[in-house]
């Protein structure tokens, strides 16, 4: 299955959905004093576990006032500067709760991409997860909102000399996900694993990482005998909580 950019649904459905995107860290250490310091400066409660293959990540969010997405997956002249739209923000400290605009619909789209640059000298593999999901406000748990949400990677590059390579993810060896998230499971979801990173300076020591969430205009309530409603209008006055994402960088 793949992820198809969709312009927003023109009759909105007026949702309180709100993504708290709180970018965690998650690595196995023998170097933790080094890992520690650069961490806390961007707030160490996100801090799951720490790597032996030391790294630091940079998020960013594209910015669009009809949330269809971005129509290209590059950060190369495509981040913004104060006030700009049509381009990636910086989230320049991953601690502060983030949150997307209140009023979504079915059909809106919001992409993201993680940029992880290697700070040692030793190759890794990178995962990463989403996770610590809640629907809140819903009237029971078949009708979660979170399962009217699809997730996917969109795509993989290595980032050198200023330059970014060609989409990497169908490579034969990157294990990538597209899929929806469930009613009744509010743990990890994989996103992304097995993919390569080398020491900082070779060509695969900076990988950006895009991925979207999409807000399916398909996927509509339930009745108490499972039967479809024909609507989304049950997911009004929900929110949409993904409280993390997990990023484990292990030795090769």
């Amino acid at each position: 299955m793949s992820i198809h950019k969709t312009t927003s649904s023109t009759n909105k459905l007026v949702v309180v959905s709100i993504l708290y995107f709180m970018i965690s860290l998650f690595m196995f250490t023998l170097v933790t004093f080094a890992w520690f310091t650069l961490t806390n400066v961007n707030r160490a409660n996100l801090l799951v576990d720490v790597s032996a293959v030391e790294a630091e990540y940079e998020f960013f969010v594209y910015m669009d006032e009809n949330y269809s997405g971005s129509p290209a997956d590059t950060l190369i002249d495509n981040i913004c500067t104060i006030d700009e739209m049509d381009c990636y923000m910086q989230i320049l400290n991953p601690a502060v709760v983030h949150l997307i605009p209140n009023k979504v619909a079915p059909g809106d789209r919001f992409s993201f991409a993680i940029r992880i640059t290697s700070l040692g000298s030793s190759n890794g593999k990178l995962r990463m997860d989403l996770g610590n999901l809640q629907s809140l406000g819903a009237p029971q748990t078949e009708n979660r909102i979170q399962r009217a949400f699809e997730y996917g990677i969109t795509s993989v590059v290595y980032f050198h000399d200023n330059l970014e390579t060609e989409d990497q993810k169908d490579n034969g060896t990157i294990v990538y996900h597209v899929d929806y998230f469930r009613y009744d499971h509010n743990g990890r979801y994989p996103l992304i694993s097995d993919v390569i990173m080398g020491p900082r300076e070779t060509a695969e020591g900076v990988i950006i990482v895009f991925f979207d969430l999409y807000f399916d205009p398909t996927i509509h309530g339930v009745d108490g005998m499972g039967e479809s409603l024909g609507n989304s209008n049950i997911f009004m006055n929900q929110q949409f909580v993904i409280n993390r994402i997990f990023m484990e960088l292990a030795p090769l």
